[in-house]
């Protein structure tokens, strides 16, 4: 009887260790407006999740060495060779919001295992908007780069949609302050 418990207790053991072998973490990262810091690995991929649709900016200095894809929200990236430190940009395609991304790919070394998948979510920090109702055209033509310094995977033909964006509290008190002081009274609502 005492042999069947250590059986089952080694089985059970070995079960649970060879488990934890197989199963797969993500690493979670917090944008909180700084940039994110994403090592790579030569000749390894490494997914990012965002869960948000992204165009990805590229320095063309990169476009021989890093192999970079987007679908559904996850970027795919695919070191080709060893690239110094150097900053991504994630623009949220509805939005029109950036998401800086530092990345450095290096020798990975035989006795590690592949690095696991990073998800990036939203921090603390708000991402309020000044001014009123805008297009996300509109917001996304003020943050495109030219196309010497960056390339974008996205195509021009998508419907335009309306973001809405908040004005911060002191904005709209000082618009106001400023409406009731210097407006002329017929303009002024009561």
């Amino acid at each position: 009887m005492r042999i069947l418990r250590v059986l089952t207790g080694s089985a059970l053991l070995m079960v649970l260790v060879g488990t934890t072998q197989i199963a797969s973490a993500v690493e979670v990262l917090r944008w909180e407006r700084l940039p994110l810091a994403i090592p790579l690995r030569i000749n390894q991929e490494r997914i990012v999740f965002v869960d948000q649709n992204v165009r990805v900016g590229l320095p063309r200095s990169l476009t021989d060495k890093l192999r970079v894809q987007s679908t559904g929200g996850a970027i795919y990236l695919f070191a080709k060779e060893a690239i110094e430190p150097t900053r991504l940009q994630l623009q949220n395609a509805k939005t029109g919001e950036i998401i800086l991304v530092d990345i450095a790919a290096t020798e990975a070394p035989t006795d590690q295992p592949a690095l696991e998948p990073v998800k990036i979510v939203e921090g603390e920090t708000s991402s309020a908007r000044y001014a009123g109702a805008a297009t996300a055209r509109s917001a996304k033509a003020t943050t495109k780069r030219t196309d010497s310094t960056s390339r974008s995977s996205d195509e021009d033909d998508e419907p335009e949609e309306v973001v809405k964006r908040e004005t911060p509290a002191p904005v709209v008190l000082t618009r106001y302050a400023a409406q009731m002081l210097y407006a002329p009274l017929r303009t002024v609502e009561p």
